[in-house]
This record gives C-alpha cells, sequence and structure tokens, in this order.
C-alpha cells in the first residue's frame, strides 16, 4: 500500500502535464480559462468541469493499475527461489550449503532477509563465505528492478558533525568495537555523513555487523550529534588548534594515527618555538640533531652560555609547553605506548623514531610526552623478571612451545601487558630459552624440571634409563642425567607434583592421570576404613600393598594409581603415606581434624601482608604434598576465606583488596559486563580497568574482586572459571564452548569468527584454547 501512494504521488506531475498539453493543443481556451482551470483542478470543493474530472478519474485508475502491477512485480520476484537465477559456480557451492542445513529451498525475499549474523549461525558457514552472500545480494537486486524499487532509501539531510572522521573521535567504550568495524570495512578516511547516508539493509551487508549492531550505529551517530561538535576535530589533523585533545580517553588508538598526529604536533610546536628553546630542545632529544648534554648545550647556545641549571630549568618549562600543545593527552599516549613497546614487533613509530639521532633520545621524548619521570619506559623495554618464572609454565607445558602461549602466560602470572610480556621473553633468550621464530625452547632447566618436561611428550610414560636419555637429547637441562643409573631427580619431580610412578622404574606426567573426584574420594574412604579396623587390633601402620590392594579391598584401579592417591590426596582424610625405601607404609592419625588444619593455613595467610603461592603452603603441612595443599586452598576459596591474586598465589581476602578503590573498579567493570550480552574474558575487563586507572593488576584479582564484591553494589554477574557475563551462561568453560560450537574442520579465522559472537575475548586466547584441545585429545587417545 505505501508503494501505491508513492506511485500515485509520482504520477501527479505526469498528469498535471499532459492535462495542460491538451489543452494548450485544443487553441479553443484562453489562457485565462486554462488558469481557472487548473484552479478548479488543485483547490478542494471548487467545481470542475467535466471532461477534467473524467480524465483524473481515468489517471488515477490507471496509476493504481501500475502501482498494484509493480507490488505484484516486486512480490512475484521476492516470491521466486534463488536457484531461478543464474549463480556463479562458487556462490552456487555457498547457496547449496545454506539450504542443506536449513533444510529447504529459500525465496529471494527471505534471503534478502537475514542478516550475516543469522548467516554465521549457520554450521560450516564461516566469515570467508560472507563475500558470496554480498555477491548473491547484489546479484538479486541488480536483476530484479522490482526489488530495488522496493529498497527505499529516505531522503538524505546534511548534519554538520557528517565531517567528522569517524577514526578520529574520542568515542566512549561502546561505540569503539563498533566505530573498529566500520573503519576496518571502509577505510581510515570514513565519515559520519558517510554512515549516515547508508540505510540498514546497506550496513546489513558488512560482515559480522547485524541488526544489534545497526541499532549500535544510531545510537553512536546520535551520541555525536548531541555533542558539541568542537568536541570533536572536524578539521584535518594538521589544522586542529594546537590546544585542541582529540585524544583525551585511556583507549587504544590505531598507532599509525598517533604517530601522524605526533609528527604534526612536534613540528607544529617547534615552528612556534624560540630560536633558543628550538636549540635547547633539539640538543637535549637528539631531534634532527645530535644529541649534547646540560653543559654542552649551556656552553654553545647562540644566544650567549649559560649554566647547565639554567638549561635544566628552561627544559623543563618547554616540556610543559610541549604537553600543553599536544592533541594527545598524555595518559592516553602512555595507553598504547605500554602495549606496543616490544622488543619481538616492529619498532614503534619507525617513521617518528627516524627523526632522532638515537633510540635514547627517541625513548625520552616518548617518556617526556607521556609525563613519565627518566627511566620510566625502562619497566617496559627493560621488565625485572625472575629467571625461573617460567618453571611452572614448563612443569606443564611440553616444549618447544609458541611464543603466544608463553606470553599469554606471562600477561596472567604477572598481569603485565603483551608487549612487556614480550620483552620480557626477549630478554631470557640465551639465559634460559632459545627463541626460534615463533617458538619458544626451553634451556638450563633443573633436572627434575627437564624431566617433568620430557615426560610430557610421552602420555603412556617411560622407564627411568630411557628418560634419562630423552632429557640428555633435548638439551633442555643444565646438568647431564646419567643413563646407566637412577637419579633422584625423579624422586624430586615426584615430590613437586610434576610425576608419578606407574610401575617399578616408571614414570607418567601427571598431566596424563584422569581421576574423577568420586575415585579419589572412594579409594581414600576404603583406605580409612582398613585402617581403622586394624587401629582396634593396635596396629599403627600397615602396607598399603599387602595389607590392603593385595587383599583385594578395592582394585577398580592399578596399585600405582590407589598408591599416587594415597601419597597425594591422603591427607585430608587423615592418612598419612611413607614411601621411603619403598616401604610405602600408610598410618591413621586419629585425632586428624581438617578443620584444624585449615585454621592453621588461615593463620599462616593471616601474618602475611604479601600472596602466599601452593609451594608454601604445602612446605607447611604434614605431608608437603602440593596436592594436599590445592585441596585445602580450594576449601579456603570456596569458603571466601582467601582469593586468587595470580596464576600461582593466593592471599586473605581482606588483604588482597586493601588499599583499591573497589566501588570505583566495579563501576568501572560495569561499563563492559552490562554492554554485553556476550560472555566477557576477564582479560578485556582488566585491560579497561588497568587503562582507565593505570594500573598494572592482574585479571585473576579482578576477578576475585568482581566475584566477591559486585553483589553488594546491586550487580548480578555469573561466573565459569575466567569468564563473566551478566546472563547465566550455557557453557562450562571456554573449551566446551569451543568444542560445542566448533567442528574442528574451521580455520582460526573462521573459529574466532564463531567463537567471538558468545564471547568477547582475544584472537590469541582462541587460538591457544583450540590447540590445547587437539593436543589433550591426541594425548589420550
Amino acid at each position: 500500500m505505501d508503494n501505491y501512494y508513492l506511485l500515485l504521488f509520482l504520477l501527479f506531475p505526469i498528469i498535471y502535464s499532459l492535462i495542460k498539453k491538451k489543452q494548450n493543443n485544443s487553441g479553443s481556451i484562453s489562457q485565462k480559462n486554462t488558469d481557472k482551470q487548473e484552479e478548479h483542478f488543485f483547490i478542494k470543493n471548487e467545481r470542475m468541469p467535466i471532461d477534467t474530472v473524467d480524465r483524473k478519474e481515468t489517471l488515477l485508475a490507471e496509476a493504481a493499475e501500475a502501482a498494484e502491477a509493480a507490488e505484484a512485480a516486486e512480490a512475484a520476484e521476492a516470491a521466486k527461489f534463488i536457484k531461478t537465477y543464474e549463480i556463479p559456480e562458487k556462490e552456487l557451492v555457498t547457496v547449496d550449503l545454506i539450504q542443506e542445513r536449513l533444510g529447504r529451498e529459500l525465496t529471494v525475499a527471505e534471503f534478502l532477509a537475514m542478516s550475516y549474523d543469522d548467516f554465521l549461525q549457520i554450521r560450516g558457514l564461516g566469515k570467508t563465505k560472507l563475500v558470496h552472500i554480498e555477491v548473491l545480494r547484489a546479484l538479486f537486486l541488480q536483476a530484479s528492478p522490482a526489488l530495488r524499487a522496493g529498497h527505499i532509501v529516505e531522503e538524505y539531510v546534511p548534519h554538520e558533525t557528517d565531517g567528522l572522521v569517524i577514526s578520529q573521535l574520542a568515542l566512549p567504550h561502546q561505540y569503539k568495537a563498533i566505530c573498529n568495524l566500520l573503519v576496518g570495512h571502509f577505510g581510515e578516511s570514513v565519515t559520519i555523513g558517510d554512515i549516515r547516508q547508508l540505510d540498514a539493509n546497506a550496513l546489513k551487508v558488512i560482515p559480522m555487523l547485524g541488526k544489534k549492531k545497526v541499532t549500535l550505529i544510531s545510537e553512536m551517530i546520535a551520541y555525536v550529534d548531541e555533542k558539541m561538535l568542537n568536541e570533536f576535530s572536524g578539521q584535518s589533523l594538521g589544522e586542529a588548534a594546537p590546544s585542541h585533545l582529540l585524544f583525551s580517553h585511556n583507549e587504544d588508538i590505531d598507532l599509525f594515527v598517533l604517530e601522524e598526529i605526533l609528527i604534526q604536533d612536534l613540528a607544529s610546536f617547534f615552528s612556534a618555538l624560540s630560536e633558543r628553546d628550538q636549540f635547547i630542545t633539539s640538543g637535549r632529544l637528539g631531534y634532527l640533531s645530535a644529541e649534547k648534554t646540560l653543559q654542552e648545550i649551556g656552553d654553545t647556545l647562540p644566544s650567549g652560555k649559560i649554566t647547565r641549571e639554567r638549561v635544566r630549568q628552561l627544559q623543563q618549562r618547554i616540556e610543559r609547553n610541549w604537553h600543553a600543545h599536544m592533541r594527545i593527552s598524555p595518559t592516553t599516549l602512555w595507553v598504547n605506548v605500554k602495549s606496543n613497546l616490544s622488543l619481538l614487533r616492529a619498532e614503534l613509530f619507525t617513521e617518528l623514531q627516524s627523526r632522532f639521532s638515537s633510540k635514547k633520545g627517541f625513548y625520552e621524548f616518548l617518556e617526556m610526552s607521556c609525563n613519565l619521570s627518566s627511566g620510566g619506559l625502562t619497566k617496559i623495554v627493560y621488565p625485572e623478571i625472575s629467571p625461573t618464572i617460567l618453571d611452572d609454565f614448563w612443569a606443564n607445558n611440553a616444549s618447544p612451545a609458541e611464543l603466544e602461549t608463553i606470553t599469554l602466560y606471562l600477561q596472567d602470572r604477572l598481569g603485565i601487558e603483551k608487549a612487556v610480556a614480550e620483552n620480557a621473553i626477549s630478554h631470557l633468550d640465551g639465559k634460559k630459552v632459545e627463541l626460534l621464530g615463533e617458538m619458544v625452547i626451553p634451556i638450563n632447566l633443573s633436572k627434575p624440571l627437564a624431566l617433568a618436561n620430557t615426560l610430557l611428550d610421552y602420555p603412556k610414560g617411560l622407564a627411568w634409563n630411557i628418560l634419562h636419555k630423552k632429557v640428555n637429547e633435548k638439551a633442555i637441562s643444565r646438568a647431564r642425567l646419567p643413563e646407566e643409573r637412577i637419579d633422584g631427580s625423579i624422586s624430586a619431580a615426584v615430590d613437586n607434583g610434576w610425576a608419578y610412578q606407574i610401575d617399578r622404574g616408571t614414570y607418567r606426567h601427571l598431566n596424563f592421570l584422569q581421576l574423577t573426584e568420586d575415585e579419589i574420594e572412594q579409594t581414600l574412604q576404603n583406605v580409612r576404613e582398613v585402617l581403622v579396623e586394624e587401629a582396634e587390633l593396635l596396629r599403627n601402620s600397615l602396607n598399603l600393598s599387602i595389607d590392603y590392594y593385595q587383599k583385594g579391598q578395592s582394585n577398580a584401579l592399578d596399585y600405582f594409581t590407589v598408591r599416587h592417591i594415597v601419597r597425594a590426596f591422603g591427607e585430608r582424610q587423615g592418612i598419612f603415606f611413607n614411601g621411603k625405601s619403598g616401604a610405602d607404609t600408610i598410618s591413621i592419625e586419629q585425632d586428624f581434624s581438617l578443620a584444624s588444619q585449615e585454621n592453621v593455613l588461615v593463620s599462616l595467610f593471616a601474618a602475611s601482608n604479601r600472596p602466599l603461592d601452593k609451594k608454601f603452603i604445602a612446605s607447611k603441612i604434614r605431608s608437603q604434598s602440593l596436592g594436599h595443599a590445592g585441596y585445602y586452598l580450594d576449601k579456603l576459596l570456596l569458603k571466601g576465606t582467601i582469593v586468587k591474586v595470580d596464576e600461582a598465589d593466593y592471599q586473605l581476602t581482606e588483604y588482597a583488596f586493601a588499599g583499591l578503590d573497589v566501588e570505583a573498579i566495579i563501576h568501572k567493570a560495569a561499563e563492559i559486563i552490562e554492554s554485553e550480552s556476550r560472555a566477557i574474558e576477564v582479560e578485556r575487563i582488566q585491560r579497561h580497568i588497568n587503562n582507565a586507572f593505570d594500573f598494572n593488576y592482574n585479571k585473576y584479582l579482578y576477578l576475585s574482586l568482581l566475584k566477591s564484591c559486585a553483589a553488594d553494589f546491586g550487580f548480578e554477574w555469573h561466573f565459569v572459571y575466567n569468564l563473566v557475563c551478566k546472563t547465566e551462561f550455557a557453557y562450562e568453560s571456554l573449551s566446551d564452548m569451543c568444542r560445542q560450537l566448533l567442528s574442528g574442520n574451521e580455520s582460526y579465522e573462521d573459529a574466532i569468527a564463531i567463537i567471538n559472537q558468545h564471547c568477547l575475548i582475544d584472537p590469541g586466547r582462541v587460538r591457544n584454547m583450540i590447540k590445547q584441545i587437539i593436543q589433550n585429545e591426541k594425548a589420550h587417545e
């Protein structure tokens, strides 16, 4: 019906022209009468000549018929099945896949009504196929004028904000993702006006952009329109007022944009300086000249010799003026510098850096621009890091490992930026690791650690003599292992909870032992029952093999698995194991109390204002078992007594959050969580909070804080491992999500696109999780 009125409106001028032409050709009607007839035709309730009325009714009838015909043609075209069109071979394969998955043929109307989000829900149709979808849309619309007529774009009304380039706007966080998506599709120069002129159908052809994001684009444009124009620079970068802040929020900004702004700002700043100030600044930084000391500048200043102290005072004033001249706030620049200043990636700001005579001067300029004290970049380029920081990683991850995997581990372990983690690995090169492209090989490991790492290559385990030989072949130990006798370092690997004995003289990595909690609890209960019975007969200790296992008490598991359970977990039931000299003695402590053990550990945490790790806790309990320590820590975590503050450390809850503005952190996290329907990997929240407040806390601290305190501020969030969501989550973990949503045949790009529909997460973590799943499946085949 809308099309009918539109067509009628378009035909009125034609009707009027035909009437006027007919009247002029007749020659019997004067111009005055013609004007009167026109007046009769257009003025309501005036008397009309009969022939004009008849003509009008005829034309209206013809217009109605034409509108109905057009509407019928559009409906007929839309009702056609898509395979009635001549479709190119590549696109035809995509059509067959879509229709096979949906179990029916699609009409053109149904196809055009689907968004990219709808298509990506189809199993097996990845992001690369979206190009075919775009070709098909264009094909249907081009081949069908009736369909094109139905895609009406409202008349465009210019706005004063149309000239703003969206990649240069300091937009709130909720619009940054959609802004990056638009820039990625249309290019860095796309403006608000360019986007405003696109209707919803034109926007939906953009990959990964569905109905919700179209709405978000409208909200973003409305937000820009509401702001004063001078809050966003509509001028070119070189024309903006010197004091105007183009970027003032702590946000991620394209490095090319930052470099261009810095180059232009620096050039305009120098042009505004006096000759004396130019000489001082150039000399101190080595900008377009050689570097000079304070004394050298004072002695050679063209306007006359001054003291080095006076040079220093003038330099401080110049630096303050530079901050006022910058169009990027120092904190915004700092957020981006510390995230990208990596020794393992391309040089930062290469064009700008080439204008300095040394890297030292360039770094000093960055420090000055970020408002850091001298040496402030050292913690990024030369981070203080323990040489043993990767020991836990190599104990549980096979070598060689991918650089990205180790980088993620250090980010989690230390709460540092990716660039800092990469620099840390770079400084370990040649000392504790060897870098071969994107692969990292451990070197100079302790013998127990080298044994554990080598066992990760053999899921079924190895006899000690073969294991020693394999360690020596890998050349990852700082000392060679004897191949003619068993080394005591194997026992150390077992004591550290990395390996366990599976037969006499044969060992296996604990990662390959799959035990359920029910199996552990049932075994411990069975052993305890026998110990209690024998204690009544005044036998205070037993031999695990002779007095328990060989009597067939519970042989569902092999003896060495039972031995490991008792050894690693027995203390939770008051069972104590002594395996020295192969005796495998077990005993029971009648008055053992789990609660008293927990109280002892709480006292340890209360006495320390620093986090404690599992190894330290294990050293303070009777069995000194890491398994027992982990059990106690899990109990205290569940009660909320302690929280996890990084990958391996724990702290009393009241100490962990001391000194933090909990309310500010919760509300900053809410900016992401409450605006997202997807689950969110906590690293994204960590980065958002750290950037906003210039913190360096790791994601585990924030995860613990959100779990403990969100409800106090009215937020009901849901947590699954390292994921948080404002609604209940449909998956048990990220690995569970990957297993359920992915078929295993997707490329990494397609897999990341699928996971991103359900979870806000960095691509590297998705890749790493998929690799772990593949490795685990191979290990357990």
